[in-house]
């Protein structure tokens, strides 16, 4: 089987086991998971704004901007 033949969840071996270790590490609830599946019709009309401004206050974190590199790597990261 070829990589292109498997989702991104796939080939990153994230399942329901992985994505509830997640939630629990960042601390994310049902209800904050039921809170944004609420906002998200709100958001989506300005995710290309929100993602802007997410990633221009992040890279003020020089950790972060290190872990970034480079300018084509946050344009992918932005899309």
């Amino acid at each position: 089987m070829r990589v292109t033949d498997l989702t991104l969840s796939e080939q990153l071996r994230i399942n329901t086991h992985e994505i509830a270790h997640r939630k629990k590490l960042m601390g994310l609830t049902d209800e904050d998971e039921r809170l944004m599946l609420e906002a998200k019709p709100l958001i989506a009309h300005d995710v290309d704004q929100i993602v802007e401004e997410f990633y221009k206050q992040l890279v003020t974190y020089d950790e972060a901007a290190q872990l970034i590199g480079d300018s084509e790597s946050l344009d992918r990261l932005k899309s």
